[in-house]
């Protein structure tokens, strides 16, 4: 009985399968092609701008679907095949407000960037609501709105020589490598969430001497595990003390330096931000990391809070702070 019902389930799997296979000589076909719809260009926006600043910048351009190759309407200089132009937008408008009272327009400078200096500056305290709306004949009109928040308060730099272990997280057969514990020890407002990132991980090295050309810059990593795509989030830490640690050694240490001593000064930029520009930042490195590899990579969408369009709008405070070691 038992090999019976065998027989039966093998045949009527041929059969099912015979009879797919007989619905069209294409069925195992590997390619289907699907008909794009065409897709209405949006307004693209993107603008970055620093709390207490009175020089604002904000680049309108517009998408493209993704069978429009058309050439740039501006044109890169340094690449001959137009690979990285973009589509300024004819007649666009830019009106900026704040708390919801209209303070002006931001005007045109060239092209697709509208720029304004000295006409209108942005207060540092924490809670005014500042908001960009772009507009443009045949283009839905966009906005965008953003808090400012306070600047970043640094209590202590820690400096440690051979005080921090660092291991590639990109690699993790890599040897833990060992050297230098540079640390921030920061403040933190409970009225904001924050996102804080040390601009570009590098801090500028100064030796006691005092000769402005005798100067180095440490490379520092993140050695933090609650650290996300660079940023440290005040989730678990919000209105206290926090101790921020990387990794660091100097660019020059194989020529001989020393390295940092006591007397020397070390001058760097702390930077807070929102979830936004965290979310921004963080799927673009996903999409940039997916470029490499797209057969292999899974859809990424590129974050935007601009609301009827695309791009982003972010309004960040920024501490630039100079310690003399101890």
């Amino acid at each position: 009985m038992k090999n019976k019902n065998y027989i039966t389930i093998k045949f009527l799997f041929i059969a099912f399968t015979l009879a797919f296979i007989g619905c069209g000589e294409n069925f195992f076909d590997s390619v289907v092609e699907i008909e794009t719809p065409a897709v209405k260009p949006q307004l693209v926006v993107s603008a970055y701008w620093e709390a207490g600043s009175d020089s604002l910048v904000v680049f309108v351009s517009k998408s493209r679907g993704v069978k429009d190759n058309s050439a740039f309407n501006v044109k890169d200089p340094f690449n001959p095949n137009n690979y990285n132009g973009y589509d300024s937008v004819a007649n666009a408008k830019v009106e900026l407000f704040k708390n919801d009272q209209l303070l002006g327009d931001i005007p045109n400078f060239k092209r697709a960037y509208f720029y304004a200096k000295g006409k209108f500056k942005l207060d540092t305290i924490s809670g005014v609501r500042y908001k960009i709306r772009v507009s443009a004949p045949n283009f839905e009109t966009v906005e965008a709105e953003q808090t400012t928040q306070r600047k970043p308060v640094i209590t202590q730099t820690i400096f440690k020589k051979g005080g921090a272990i660092f291991q590639d997280p990109d690699d993790p057969f890599s040897e833990p490598r060992k050297g230098d514990d540079f640390s921030i020890e920061l403040t933190d407002n409970s009225a904001d969430e924050n996102y804080y990132n040390l601009r570009f991980t590098q801090v500028f090295w100064t030796k006691k001497d005092g000769n402005p050309n005798n100067f180095n810059f440490l490379n520092v990593r993140n050695i933090d595990p609650i650290v996300e795509a660079q940023f440290l989030n005040d989730k678990s830490f919000g209105g206290t003390t926090y101790r921020w640690r990387f990794f660091s050694y100097d660019y020059f240490s194989g020529s001989g330096n020393e390295g940092p001593k006591s007397g020397d000064k070390f001058t760097y930029t702390f930077q807070t931000f929102n979830r936004d520009w965290f979310l921004f930042n963080k799927t673009r490195d996903l999409l940039r990391s997916t470029q490499d590899s797209p057969f292999f990579s899974e859809p990424v969408i590129l974050y935007t809070n601009i609301k009827g369009g695309y791009g982003i709008f972010s309004i960040y405070a920024e501490q630039k702070v100079e310690v003399i070691l101890k």
